[in-house]
C-alpha cells in the first residue's frame, strides 16, 4: 500500500492487489495501519476481491467469543 499526502489535507490510498488464478484480493480497511494516518478505525477490517469466474469459491473467515483475536 501507498499512501500520498496532497496539500488539501486528503490522502490517495492504492492498495496492494494480490493475484492469483481466481482473481485478486486487497486489504481496504485496517485497524492496523489507518489509526496510523489519524483516521479513526471504528471496525478490524475490510477487504475487496474480484473474482474473473463465475462458481469460483472463496472462503470467509470469522472468529467468535471465546477464540477472537483482539
Amino acid at each position: 500500500m501507498t499512501i500520498h499526502n496532497l496539500e488539501c489535507g486528503a490522502f490517495v490510498v492504492t492498495y496492494n492487489q494480490f493475484r492469483d488464478n481466481r482473481g485478486w484480493f486487497s486489504e481496504t480497511w485496517s485497524d492496523k495501519w489507518l489509526p496510523d494516518m489519524g483516521i479513526p478505525a471504528p471496525f478490524v477490517q475490510q477487504n475487496t476481491v474480484w473474482t474473473e469466474n463465475k462458481n469460483t469459491i472463496r472462503g470467509l473467515h470469522a472468529q467468535v467469543a471465546p477464540a477472537e483475536v483482539a
